[in-house]
């Protein structure tokens, strides 16, 4: 008798309430998907193996380390380049969320449209897209996931929009930055969330996620954290209980608080 379980597939999908996308993951030998089409943007890439796909009745072939991408209702098929063992993540954007994160390039009579469904060895993307997918599988909280959905996909739609980017002055940036420094010193104890500080830099969430990367050299999150974590080390001279110092700290959880020390001290 053949051994079966080589031809089992998984599949999982995670939805992220947060963020309002889900992230799927294949697992198991390469199968034949038929001709269908979507009504989301599905942007994934390929962890193990390769696929021969059809998009709008043209041929690719995509292999691990490709990033895919199927616009909404792209019609597209992918088969197995031979019986081999798949791994296939990927996550789906509604059409609208993504024009609401990226109105710089978007308005309201269109919607982007990416013109190959293939993106090949663009480790930078990738990178942000892995990261993505995993703190989506992982249950993250907070604004360090949105912050990564935001640079992921203007990143994505930079490479083939580049020329739609509206710079904005050096001064103008640095003001609305440190006007947001200031509130954050103030308010690192609460929730602040990146809705706050873009309505008070005036900013897209891209461009001040970006603006406030370049002037500090850390991301509005990785900011918040290690004001935060500076602060811990003061409350762990007091011997309180781990757990009640998350709390304070603003983390739902000690292990939340107990990641979050280690990246920033490199020890927990």
């Amino acid at each position: 008798m053949g051994d079966t379980t080589a031809k089992r597939a998984f599949c999982n999908l995670y939805m992220d309430d947060d963020l309002g996308i889900e992230a799927y993951v294949y697992n198991g030998n390469a199968k034949c998907i038929p001709n269908h089409f979507h009504r989301y943007y599905e942007i994934g890439f390929i962890e193990i193996g390769n696929r021969l796909i059809t998009c709008q009745s043209v041929q690719y072939k995509a292999a691990s380390g490709d990033i895919v991408i199927f616009n909404p209702a792209d019609n597209h098929s992918c088969q197995a380049q031979a019986d081999e063992y798949l791994d296939y993540r990927c996550i789906h954007i509604p059409t609208s969320l993504l024009c609401n994160i990226l109105d710089i390039y978007c308005d309201t009579n269109t919607y982007l449209h990416f013109s190959s469904p293939v993106i090949y060895r663009n480790k930078a993307l990738l990178t942000l897209l892995k990261d993505l997918h995993q703190m989506i599988l992982d249950g993250r909280c907070g604004i360090e996931k949105e912050e990564q959905l935001v640079l992921f996909l203007h990143e994505l739609v930079n490479r083939s929009y580049p020329e739609r980017s509206v710079p904005k002055t050096a001064t103008a940036i640095s003001d609305a930055i440190e006007t947001v420094c200031n509130f954050i010193q103030t308010q690192f104890l609460s929730d602040i969330s990146l809705e706050m500080m873009c309505e008070i830099s005036g900013f897209s969430k891209y461009y001040f996620i970006r603006s406030f990367t370049q002037l500090k050299g850390v991301s509005p999150y990785c900011y918040i954290s290690a004001l935060r974590i500076n602060h811990a080390k003061e409350l762990l001279k007091t011997k309180q209980p781990l757990s009640d110092i998350a709390l304070q700290l603003g983390y739902s959880h000690q292990s939340h608080f107990s990641n979050a020390f280690k990246r920033v001290v490199g020890m927990t």
